[in-house]
């Protein structure tokens, strides 16, 4: 487990250095927390694009693929996030580290986020070509018959929470955002917003300190942090929707009642493995390769709303035989109708599955993001140990106060629906 060292710079921003010599590049991530309300994603998937592509100082694409070529290959986005009730902006860059060089390429790296983050190119040119590709990404999400799905499943059984425009802003919503709100919602963010700063490589932290403290005036802020909130649905909610596809998609989300701030969580975890998660659960072994009645399905925890989500691609004359099967290997997991070798294989893939984790630097900062966000401090060894507790009568205990509160099918659409 790596070293993190806390700062408080000011009120609601935090450094998180996070030491490692496992990685040959620094990883520096300037994270942005506000409560998740669809004008505001909108707003941010648009402005995601502008910060990302220019800025006043390096006003072309030209100058910025110079910028880069001449950090070793640096590389920048902006990207989404949410978490229960809260939304997150996240800005990383990513840049080799200058042991291998000799060169100060940390410092070059803070103030090429300096510029890009704190001097963005906002004008109403950016505006309309970010706000263009905006609504063109979803669109082509939208072509995709599952992402439809679990994008039309989400709002419907979202309604009056956040959960409904958790994954992506409406094209809707998109297409009515103004400039004037892009400035607003910059502004916000860039003075008001919860900030947490994660850099993690094989840094120096006073170095990292003294920098940041030099190249960036900040101020406190104070919005709050919270994330879990209980999505309830009293009844089961049926949609059919038909379109021109060529494979139907199935969504079925269970509410668990369980957060991810209690004990239970992890038994939940390892039911939910045994149930669809890996390509030894329940489901993929029971619809995929025993029947052959789907494509893909797999099935995952949402921790911030409590809920369990299976996913699907099959052909729709298959639609009721599927749900069917999906109820039997429910009704297996609380029965305990599985072998202790699928418990033993499916806890060892999950805790598999943390572990490769943190290979990867930016998995390495979103574990760390999320305990600040859940207020804890979680680490990789307790998380698996806890998994390995886990005994098939706590597994089957959680999924028993599981409940079906929404199913979608998507289905092709066919000369005689198409004419009704």
């Amino acid at each position: 487990m790596e070293d993190v060292m806390v700062i408080k710079l000011k009120e609601q921003v935090h450094l998180h250095i996070i030491r490692s010599d496992k990685f040959k590049f620094v990883t520096v991530s300037f994270n942005f927390y506000n409560d998740l309300i669809e004008e505001n994603h909108a707003a941010k998937a648009i402005l995601s694009n502008i910060l990302c592509d220019r800025c006043l100082k390096y006003s072309t694409k030209e100058s910025v693929s110079n910028l880069k070529d001449y950090l070793y290959g640096a590389k920048m986005s902006a990207t989404l996030s949410s978490y229960g009730k809260g939304f997150a902006f996240h800005f990383i860059t990513k840049v080799l580290n200058g042991s291998f060089t000799n060169t100060d390429n940390l410092l070059q790296q803070f103030q090429m986020i300096r510029e890009f983050l704190f001097h963005p190119l906002l004008t109403q040119e950016t505006f309309l070509e970010a706000k263009e590709f905006a609504i063109n990404y979803v669109r082509r999400r939208l072509d995709n018959p599952m992402s439809y799905a679990v994008d039309q499943a989400v709002r419907i059984m979202g309604q009056g929470y956040p959960f409904a425009y958790s994954i992506r802003a409406s094209i809707d919503a998109l297409k009515q955002v103004t400039f004037e709100q892009i400035q607003e919602v910059y502004q916000q963010m860039i003075e008001k917003e919860a900030l947490d700063i994660f850099v993690l490589g094989d840094v120096e932290e006073n170095y990292v300190k003294e920098t940041v403290s030099k190249l960036f005036v900040l101020n406190d802020r104070f919005q709050s942090i919270q994330s879990i909130y209980a999505l309830t649905k009293e009844q089961c909610i049926y949609k059919e929707e038909y379109k021109k596809i060529n494979q139907s998609s199935l969504v079925c989300i269970y509410d668990t009642n369980i957060l991810n701030t209690t004990e239970e969580y992890y038994q939940l975890l390892v039911a939910n493995a045994v149930f669809g998660q890996f390509a030894t659960s329940l489901l993929f072994d029971e619809i995929r390769e025993q029947r052959s009645l789907c494509y893909s399905i797999y099935s995952q925890v949402l921790p911030f709303e409590g809920l369990v989500f299976v996913s699907t691609g099959i052909d729709s004359k298959s639609s009721e035989e599927v749900l069917e099967l999906i109820d039997m290997c429910y009704q297996r997991i609380i029965h305990k109708e599985f072998s202790d070798t699928i418990f033993e294989n499916c806890k060892r893939s999950l805790m598999n599955t943390i572990c490769l984790q943190q290979d990867d630097a930016y998995s390495v900062i979103e574990f760390n993001y999320i305990n600040r966000i859940l207020n804890k401090e979680r680490g990789i060894p307790d998380i698996i140990e806890k998994i390995k507790r886990v005994t098939k009568e706590q597994a089957s205990k959680v999924f028993e106060a599981l409940k079906l509160k929404m199913v979608y099918l998507l289905k092709e659409e066919d000369n005689e629906t198409s004419n009704t």
